[in-house]
């Protein structure tokens, strides 16, 4: 079940960080440029990312 988890967070993760970088070309952000809110989702996918990627190789090994 962990394992499960994990990819659930790298894939969750991933969605988040192209959302927040992408927001502009999609027509979701509010102004052009990089926004602190899309900079923050940013963050928090990459976050969400790593420790789901980290959790894989730990269940793994």
């Amino acid at each position: 079940m962990k394992q499960q988890w994990a990819w659930v967070l790298l894939v969750a993760g991933v969605v988040l960080f192209l959302l927040g970088l992408l927001a502009d070309p999609l027509g979701v952000g509010a102004a052009p440029g990089l926004g602190w809110k899309q900079g923050l989702l940013a963050l928090v996918g990459v976050a969400l990312a790593v420790y789901g990627g980290l959790s894989l190789r730990k269940s793994k090994a």
